[in-house]
């Protein structure tokens, strides 16, 4: 699986310190979660590790190799990318959207190959939006667009799959089956790295969370390990319970943190 290593990463957007001195290291298997309060620097650290932010100091290495030394294609070909924002202001059809995530493995003016059209297919049965292949973008639900703009990413087969609340739109059967398609992917050796608010979703789903606040990693490590009462309950200012099912846990929270004087 590929690693990612950050070290002493920070980042300045409009004279604003938005990341301070933020270091960690991914190299076990699994789903990695970002949690931390709105503003916290979770959506700047995803853009910084696709290579969409300008780094002030620090460095990030993708298998030993500094992100910076990568050239453009090197990157969209080892890194798919999921904003926080699903805008699309143009009437494109879903499978040429979903084909999107191919341009990185084509030669220029090159069409499909039946390696793409394979990937596409699959990215759009992945996502259950098979159905809407020859409709609008435009016309689709909310929902409906996160699927296939998700699709678009799985298309693209990167080594490193970044994505900033996956979820949002998601109905909750959709919610369950991305995070199932997830770790399906994780389990075929692909690193992927999410931001999301959903407490539960993390815990349920991800080997290893990292915590953000304040533009500073205040814990990493399992879900057992950081997402404990106390660091919740600083970090969020929230109550939580633990609720176990099936093997797996969840947080799920259940009211705001007694506040101290």
């Amino acid at each position: 699986m590929t690693t990612i290593d950050v070290e002493r990463l920070s980042v300045r957007l409009r004279e604003r310190s938005v990341l301070s001195s933020v270091s960690f290291s991914l190299s076990s298997p699994g789903l990695v979660a970002v949690v931390g309060p709105n503003g916290a620097g979770k959506s700047t650290l995803l853009r910084a590790i696709a290579g969409l932010v300008a780094i002030d100091e620090g460095a990030i290495r993708i298998d030993d190799v500094e992100l910076r030394s990568l050239s453009a294609q090197q990157r969209a070909r080892a890194i798919g990318y999921l904003p926080q924002e699903r805008t699309v202001h143009w009437p494109v059809a879903v499978r040429q959207i979903v084909a999107l995530g191919r341009l990185p493995h084509q030669l220029p003016g090159a069409g499909l190959s039946a390696a793409d059209q394979t990937a596409v297919d699959a990215a759009m049965v992945a996502m259950d939006v098979s159905a809407f292949a020859a409709r609008s973008l435009l016309e689709l639900s909310g929902g409906e667009r996160a699927r296939v703009l998700i699709a678009r990413v799985l298309a693209q087969q990167p080594s490193v799959i970044l994505a900033d609340e996956p979820t949002a739109g998601l109905d909750p059967k959709h919610q369950l089956a991305l995070f199932e398609q997830l770790e399906a992917t994780v389990a075929c050796g692909t690193r992927i790295i999410v931001a999301l608010h959903d407490l539960a979703l993390a815990s349920r789903f991800a080997q290893h969370v990292l915590v953000i606040a304040e533009g500073r990693l205040v814990a990493s490590g399992t879900p057992q390990n950081v997402l404990t009462e106390d660091l919740l309950a600083s970090i969020f200012g929230i109550a939580c319970a633990s609720v176990e099912r099936d093997g797996h846990r969840f947080i799920m929270p259940v009211g705001l943190a007694n506040r101290r004087p």
